[in-house]
């Protein structure tokens, strides 16, 4: 006679992993403020340059929602960073 499988680990693996992809943040977050879209081009500008006064984590989230609404407006993009690594070497002698 066969015994019956326990399930209890099964269910505990599908459940931690439930509750392992409900808590994940992805670092999509947007930092919204009333009348951002009411804004200009100019004072969207003034914005993303202030949002550098913010929390690490709040000033990518505000720029990110800034870009997004510059985008949609059309708008000048900031200079961005270059991901690509550059280095220069100058020598005087």
């Amino acid at each position: 006679m066969m015994r019956p499988s326990k399930p209890a680990p099964v269910v505990a693996v599908v459940v931690g992993v439930w509750l392992g992809a409900c808590a994940y943040q992805g670092d999509g977050a947007l930092l919204v403020l009333e009348g951002d879209e009411e804004r200009s081009c100019s004072g969207l500008h003034a914005e993303y340059e202030g949002a550098d006064q913010l929390s690490g984590e709040n000033m990518d989230a505000r720029r990110r929602w800034l870009l997004q609404l510059m985008r949609q407006k059309d708008c000048r993009l900031p200079r961005q960073p270059d991901p690509k690594f550059k280095f220069n070497l100058f020598i005087t002698g």
